[in-house]
């Protein structure tokens, strides 16, 4: 050993492991490049590795054909009770398990070398670094490590004698007696391997397999299924997530972090090269991102790797020309093909295939053979500082400050190229939903359709449904500052199977729809499964996509989405109590919506029936100013001033907000920021509220709903001065059900109440195809006559709120009635003001 190790706990691990694995000969590396050079030389002259004439410092590996992907049904997680594992791991008692690997473990490496690799995940000395030691008798996984992560005696340094590391002890399972010859890829059978997780005591063994996620165990064994449970114990994220940066042509910065299982583009995505002018993108890291909340209140994220371990099937000069160019040395490559004159190659690469290869397998291929020339999960371990696109701010301590969280999966049908979350409770339902067609990245049937939240499935080292309360937890402690979150499916195809969209730099129009959406520069339409693009929105600029595709391409049908229910249903229900309680209102709601535009619909819709709610239809006594002031003053730190009924009878939530701040004469440059955390913080409060002072139904309301709705050719929604989230917490507080609504408008859509009724018609018109012939309004104010005779609506009033029936006919109304228990009545003032609407109509 060329170094001191004053570590006492690190120097008795190893003691005690040398005593169990019984090696010839234990190493402690150093992290150099005469370390990395000499193991590499050892492994080309025993046969195992093949140097590559054709590029510098390039070596070839073929694995065993039981060894080539991650064995999920051999990965294992060791915690005190099944339930802290939850139902989607495969759980086995800690002290079975050990006993089990302990027997395995004894003298497995006689015969070889046992090398002890201190390693950095992330920066040394970064507040969200964490420091492991892997123990492997494998010079490949040496090998391997040094690109992967941060290895040397710096390391040992910074651990000191008392500093704290996570142990991870791997070994191939195959000792070798004296004199015996060893394999060219040496591991146990599958009946031996062990990936084991022992998340309470931040311990990792792994057994029998040299397969790089098996293997390199500072990847997702320590980096996701060790760091998970680690991340929520302090407060902090482990993800299997990319880190880009994304600079407009203005020269805003935005960062992203984004989620996809295996061969769904995620390394694509991280060094995309943008097709539209003058946005670059820059490469953070391609899988792991770790992050904490920084000083400043924001999400400060870290790569806590140093290398790229990519699929190499599919990547080329068109899908990833970072990437590619990343390839050119200091790369080891593994279960590719061979070509003739020393170089490597796997199925899509540029190009058509060389007439003679030597294949994954050792064996001569041509393009007339049955089998592919490479492993479909064939890979590259790669250094990140030579990527083209790494960004120079990828290794900065203190990490990137993250706007964007993207989801994302294969979906062949159904889901959006782009949806964006409601807020942050929905985005963690995108995330805790998402479903992808599975990939060769794991040994099993391929496209078969599997949830796989935040691309986390395999990789969370505790209960799922606990990782997504931590989700909940964490957007309630970032608050105002949480990022954006967003669903992109670049594999939907057009029922004839082709593509729909070209991906790759084109995703780059997608990514700027994302920022533009940050800066609320453009609009989205909202439908039941998130907010969409506007027609025209996303930048198509010489494209050759047509304009029926994209249409395709950002449809949400709500028929199709039915059978997602009971899938997500079921999904859901394994983890049974488990199971955070706002994921379950969050599927009511979406549940709900998609119901309703399914089964809501007249068969020939011509008239939108819109109600008020506040005085119309629910009375929430003086709990809906209580909460509102409430939030007023914990955002903008001054006390709400106290208004009269008249004064805000009728105004928009948005209207409210505007004068308060006037009148306060309150100045700052992120008052849409504040507003919007302001209402997100009433609507909390009032929810809570109600449940202890229950709003009331105005009398006749839910009667008079229904019987609006059994018009032929009505549909009923909402038009009201409530934001959308305040409205269902409202009406559903009284008992009236948020989702036979079918569209409607809110405060979010205005400040002025004219604004509404528009909004309300072209939300009527993206449901059917067309706009109303007769818009009805239903209110209780002044305001709302105004709002119906300002826009060309017909009106309705009910003096069943503040105002008596004077009021409402100096304000302009024709039909009043006394109150909602006449359904009769009301269905007939309907049909009153719809004859008179179409009769005016032929006149002009």
């Amino acid at each position: 050993m060329g170094y001191v190790v004053r570590n006492k706990k690190l120097n008795s691990w190893v003691r005690d492991v040398a005593s169990l694995c019984k090696p010839d000969a234990i190493h402690w590396c150093d992290g150099s490049k005469p370390e990395y050079d000499g193991l590499m030389a050892q492994m080309i002259a025993s046969g195992v590795g093949v140097p590559l004439k054709k590029r510098p410092d390039c070596f070839l590996f073929r694995s065993d054909a039981s060894d080539v992907a991650r064995t999920e049904d051999r990965t294992y997680i060791g915690t005190a009770s099944k339930e802290e594992a939850g139902p989607t791991n495969n759980w086995i008692d800690p002290e079975e398990l050990k006993q089990t690997m302990t027997g395995l473990y004894d003298g497995s490496m006689r015969g070889r070398t046992m090398y002890v690799i201190p390693f950095s995940m992330g920066p040394i000395g970064s507040p969200i670094a964490k420091i492991g030691v892997e123990i492997t008798d494998s010079p490949y996984v040496v090998c391997n490590m040094h690109i992967m992560t941060r290895v040397g005696t710096r390391v040992v340094e910074s651990l000191g004698a008392d500093g704290d590391f996570i142990p991870c002890l791997h070994s191939i399972g195959a000792p070798l007696a004296k004199g015996q010859k060893d394999s060219s890829w040496p591991c146990a059978p599958m009946e031996k391997k062990y990936i084991s997780h022992f998340p309470e005591e931040n311990l990792i063994w792994s057994f029998g397999s040299g397969y790089g996620g098996n293997a390199l165990l500072g990847k997702k064994c320590l980096a996701l299924r060790i760091a998970s449970a680690m991340a929520r114990r302090e407060g902090w994220m482990a993800e299997h997530m990319l880190i880009m940066r994304l600079t407009s042509p203005r020269g805003k910065q935005y960062h992203v972090a984004a989620a996809f299982p295996s061969a769904c583009g995620k390394t694509n995505l991280a060094m995309l090269v943008p097709t539209i002018p003058g946005w670059k993108c820059e490469t953070i890291g391609e899988d792991i991102c770790w992050m904490k909340i920084g000083p400043d209140g924001r999400l400060r994220a870290i790569n806590p790797e140093t290398g790229f371990f990519g699929v190499a099937p599919g990547t080329s000069y068109q899908s990833n020309a970072m990437a590619m160019d990343t390839l050119k040395k200091n790369v080891i490559f593994t279960n590719c093909a061979l070509t003739d004159d020393g170089d490597v190659w796997w199925e899509g690469l540029n190009g058509a295939p060389p007439t003679h290869l030597i294949d994954w397998k050792g064996r001569d291929w041509s393009p007339n053979s049955k089998e592919p020339a490479a492993h479909p999960n064939a890979r590259f371990t790669a250094p990140a500082a030579q990527c083209p696109a790494i960004c120079s701010d990828w290794e900065k301590p203190e990490g990137v400050p993250i706007d964007i969280f993207i989801f994302g999966g294969r979906r062949s049908n159904l889901v959006p190229l782009v949806t964006e979350a409601f807020d942050w409770d929905h985005g963690v339902f995108l995330g805790a939903t998402a479903a992808s067609e599975t990939t060769a990245a794991i040994i099993g049937k391929v496209g078969v359709l599997r949830r796989d939240p935040f691309a986390m499935m395999p990789f969370c080292g505790y209960n799922m449904a606990d990782y997504f309360q931590h989700w909940l937890g964490m957007g309630d402690r970032l608050g105002g500052k949480a990022p954006r979150i967003f669903y992109v499916n670049w594999f939907r195809k057009s029922p004839q199977g082709k593509w729909l969209w070209p991906g790759f730099g084109e995703n780059s129009r997608v990514l700027k729809w994302i920022c533009e959406r940050l800066e609320g520069s453009i609009g989205a339409r909202k439908t039941p499964i998130g907010l969409l693009p506007n027609d025209g929105d996303l930048d198509t600029k010489g494209l050759t996509v047509q304009g029926e595709d994209v249409r395709e391409l950002l449809k949400v049908d709500p028929g199709p989405w039915q059978p997602e229910i009971p899938d997500i249903e079921k999904f859901f229900g394994q983890f049974g109590s488990h199971l955070p309680g706002r994921l379950k209102e969050q599927f009511q709601l979406k549940t709900q919506d998609l119901k309703r535009r399914t089964l809501l619909v007249p068969e020939a819709p011509n008239t939108l029936v819109l109600f008020d709610i506040d005085g119309t239809l629910v009375d929430c006594g003086v709990a809906a100013g209580k909460c509102f002031s409430a939030a007023f003053q914990e955002v903008f730190g001054v006390a709400c001033p106290i208004f009269a009924a008249e004064e805000v009878s009728g105004l928009t939530d948005a209207a409210i907000m505007t004068e308060v701040v006037r009148r306060l004469d309150i100045r700052c440059q992120d008052f849409e920021r504040r507003r919007d955390l302001a209402f997100e913080i009433y609507a909390r409060n009032l929810a809570l509220e109600l449940r202890h002072h229950q709003a009331s139904e105005i009398p006749g309301a839910s009667r008079a709903v229904q019987a609006a709705r059994s018009i032929p050719g009505c549909v009923i929604g909402l038009l009201t001065g409530s934001t959308e989230a305040t409205a269902r917490i409202k009406l559903e507080s009284a008992g009236l059900d948020f989702g036979q609504f079918a569209c409607g408008a809110f405060s979010e859509d205005g400040e002025l109440r004219e604004i509404l009724p528009p909004a309300a018609r072209a939300r009527f018109a993206q449901l059917f195809g067309q706009a109303p012939d007769v818009t009805v309004l239903i209110g209780d104010t002044p305001r709302d006559v105004q709002a119906a005779l300002a826009t060309g609506c017909e009106f309705i009033g009910v003096t069943t709120g503040p105002y008596g029936r004077a009021s409402l006919e100096r304000a302009g109304a024709r039909v009043i009635l006394e109150n909602l228990d006449d359904t009769e009545s009301l269905c007939t003032a309907i049909g009153t003001v719809r004859r008179q609407a179409s009769a005016f109509r032929r006149l002009i």
